[in-house]
């Protein structure tokens, strides 16, 4: 998924491609961070709006997608959209936001009440920067993402920590863009491309 709302669904193991774009998006702000369960696809945008896109992508590739009632996600910093790492997990009906402020050694949890949004702890990060941020389905592990392709898991519960790759810098013209796990449990990194010549990757493990 792109930061304006392009994106594609690979279904694996045959990795077929499904192209869509999403609707009612670009007036809030490049889209920061994405969850997808049975209910749709939630969204975070750099200016701390949140967004759901219900269901599943339509046939038609356009999948339209509305603001959430209540407050904005205090991310955004004297009107300029926010630049540092989100994720954000719906999770047993529980709405969680993973926080990585510009400059900061330290993730902030944020949960949601009925329309508030509120400090809920905080757990230090990996000191590699994370480039990319993204909870695991069930909500309780935080994955972190570096620049250098590595990928640490913080459980939410204790603050542990365990590295689940290692750093890789075998991929000339790309640059690692973010990490998630497959329903079998299994390690997914993307390494976007950052040269023309390049086409943007899905890395096993």
């Amino acid at each position: 998924l792109s930061r304006h709302g392009r994106g594609a669904v690979v279904s694996t193991p045959a990795m077929g491609v499904e192209s869509f774009v999403l609707q009612g998006v670009a007036g809030h702000g490049p889209i920061v961070a994405a969850s997808w369960d049975t209910q749709g696809l939630l969204l975070v945008t750099a200016t701390g709006a949140l967004l759901e896109c219900a269901g599943a992508v339509p046939p038609a590739g356009r999948w339209a997608c509305k603001p959430s009632s209540g407050m904005k996600l205090p991310i955004a910093s004297s009107g300029k959209p926010f630049a540092g790492s989100v994720a954000v997990s719906h999770a047993a009906g529980e709405l969680r936001v993973a926080v990585m402020f510009p400059g900061e050694e330290s993730v902030t949890i944020f949960s949601r009440t009925s329309s508030d949004w509120l400090p809920f702890g905080e757990v230090r990060a990996p000191s590699s920067a994370a480039a990319a941020a993204a909870f695991s389905a069930s909500g309780s592990e935080l994955l972190l993402a570096a620049a250098d392709g590595s990928v640490v898991e913080l459980q939410m519960a204790n603050g542990r920590r365990a590295e689940l790759a290692a750093a890789n810098a075998g991929h000339s013209g790309h640059g690692w863009a973010g990490a998630c796990r497959l329903p079998s449990g299994e390690l997914v990194r993307l390494a976007a491309a950052t040269e023309a010549s390049s086409v943007a990757k899905l890395i096993l493990g």
